[in-house]
């Protein structure tokens, strides 16, 4: 039996396939592209496309290509969505709402992953509260992505104003590599 989350997620699909199709002027889609990022988040994207799933759900709706494309932060999904490269974005709701505002015309169809963000502070950084992020340079996804709107929300809400924390724009590559140089004092990114 297919994990619930990958079903719903399935349906989700499905439905915004029915959407994205009603407004490409076209009559019938056969190749559907597919943006996600690698995380964990996302992980019912890579069981669906590693198992199959995808093809043979979508086939009976004519769908006989399904392929996806990998982005490192969510702005540069929603772009590539904006300029018609995607019929479906894998992406947290922050990035979406930007990509509205900027006259995407498309609908959240699921919420799949609402929790797996996590601060991570180096060795020799002396962390009890957020009070001690003040000063320090926290790397963290792109402005306008969700792991950056959390952090600044979670920050305020903890007494901390983000400005006078160093948020440093980085994909998670880039902050691992950073953080075991010890070019940054921390992290907050998604799992893993």
């Amino acid at each position: 039996m297919r994990p619930i989350t990958t079903i719903i997620l399935a349906v989700a699909l499905v439905t915004a396939f029915a959407l994205v199709a009603g407004c490409t002027g076209t009559d019938e889609m056969t190749h559907l592209r597919i943006g996600y990022q690698p995380s964990t988040h996302q992980i019912a994207h890579f069981t669906a496309m590693e198992k199959g799933w995808w093809q043979e759900d979508l086939a009976p709706f004519g769908i006989t290509k399904v392929t996806d494309y990998q982005f490192g932060t969510g702005p540069p999904e929603m772009q590539a969505m904006l300029a018609g490269d995607l019929d479906i974005a894998y992406v947290g709701a922050a990035p979406f709402v930007s990509a509205l505002a900027s006259g995407l015309d498309a609908k959240i169809v699921a919420a799949v992953q609402t929790q797996g963000s996590d601060l991570m502070v180096g060795t020799g950084v002396q962390y009890e509260s957020p009070q001690d992020l003040v000063g320090l340079k926290i790397a963290t996804y792109p402005p306008g992505s969700i792991q950056d709107t959390i952090l600044r929300t979670w920050l305020e809400k903890n007494g901390v104003d983000p400005a006078k924390v160093d948020i440093v724009p980085m994909d998670p590559g880039a902050a691992t590599t950073a953080i075991a140089a010890k070019q940054i004092d921390g992290v907050f990114l998604p799992d893993p």
